[in-house]
């Protein structure tokens, strides 16, 4: 231990890939990402898909980039977009079809055509933002297991 002050609160790491993993295998999710906060911008802070949906995109693109990897790219501002609004409320939002939503809406929707992606779950938790989605439609929000601090 030590005696001296923190210049700030150091954030406590917890074994997030694990936890993206649980929501991917009970929801039927084929990526699991976090969006953190910091000074007014999210980013992802960590991302996690199945071996099946890694694999499947690989063989068909040729690459490893997959919706997750292309996400890291992008900076959000609180209140902007469907994860930025999501943590600026505190709330919780289901998307049936991402594909059909505006950029200003949805930032990431040529993302989402590009690598399949339909249905976009987002709920604020942790002090961050919580994200899945399946290539299929839900229309309503599915089961999952995810605990945070």
């Amino acid at each position: 231990g030590s005696t001296e002050r923190w210049s700030s609160r150091p954030k406590v790491r917890i074994d997030m890939v694990a936890r993206l993993k649980a929501v991917c295998e009970t929801s039927g999710a084929v990526y699991a990402m976090f969006w953190e906060e910091v000074a007014g911008t999210l980013t992802v802070l960590e991302h996690y898909h199945p071996v099946a949906r890694l694999t499947s995109l690989r063989a068909r693109r040729g690459d490893s980039e997959t919706f997750a990897t292309k996400s890291r790219g992008f900076s959000l501002a609180v209140g902007e977009g469907l994860v930025g609004r999501v943590f600026a409320t505190g709330g919780k939002e289901l998307v049936p079809d991402a594909t059909l939503l505006s950029i200003e809406r949805f930032p990431r929707t040529q993302h989402a055509k590009e690598f399949g992606i339909r249905s976009i779950v987002c709920i604020a938790v942790g002090g961050g933002v919580l994200e899945f989605g399946a290539v299929n439609s839900w229309s309503t929000m599915p089961s999952f297991s995810f605990s945070s601090l």
